[in-house]
């Protein structure tokens, strides 16, 4: 159906997909580099679309694209314009190196060791909002950690408990510590 509705190529007579010939590969469409861009371009909007998401930002959103290079300044200016359509709710984009500064008031996303995203909150979230959030994911993984070391206290536990869970529970417990170092 899609196939007869899309405009033909020039000396293409075929009536159905069905009876086309298979598309061979062009080896000059295939460009590394290209792919490479692309893939950092997307790692950017979906880090931007999750930043929204986390903040509940609806509308516009002002994002920043912090990068160490020329070359990564030049590849995210030249595609400024591509990202604001990509992300929902995104008002600008503006590319800026390590040097220059960026407004307070922003949320932080680390792409690559060498980009991150930054999404200006301050005016759209509610504070108190957020730090009540996180207490209450620190209440939780509080909780969660004194009943993980109230099991791993009983009398028989490193006869009764297999391996595999025991190392899976010592695990939890490091993650759970020292997340209070905070």
């Amino acid at each position: 159906e899609l196939y007869q509705r899309l405009p033909r190529r020039p000396n293409d007579d075929n009536p159905t997909i069905v009876k086309a010939k298979y598309p061979l590969e062009v080896s000059e469409y295939h460009n590394p580099h290209a792919e490479e861009q692309f893939d950092l371009v997307f790692s950017v909007v979906k880090a931007a679309r999750s930043l929204i998401v986390e903040y509940n930002i609806r509308s516009n959103a002002s994002l920043f694209i912090q990068v160490a290079s020329d070359s990564l300044a030049t590849l995210f200016t030249a595609q400024e314009q591509s990202i604001v359509t990509l992300v929902k709710g995104a008002k600008s984009v503006h590319v800026v190196q390590h040097d220059e500064s960026i407004p307070a008031g922003c949320a932080l996303s680390t792409v690559t060791d060498e980009i991150n995203l930054l999404l200006l909150v301050k005016g759209f979230v509610d504070i108190d909002a957020e730090v009540a959030k996180f207490q209450s994911k620190l209440d939780k993984t509080t909780q969660a950690l004194a009943l993980l070391q109230k099991k791993i206290q009983i009398p028989d536990y490193e006869s009764k408990v297999p391996r595999d869970v025991r190392d899976a529970n010592e695990a939890k417990q490091y993650l759970g510590t020292d997340l209070h170092k905070f």
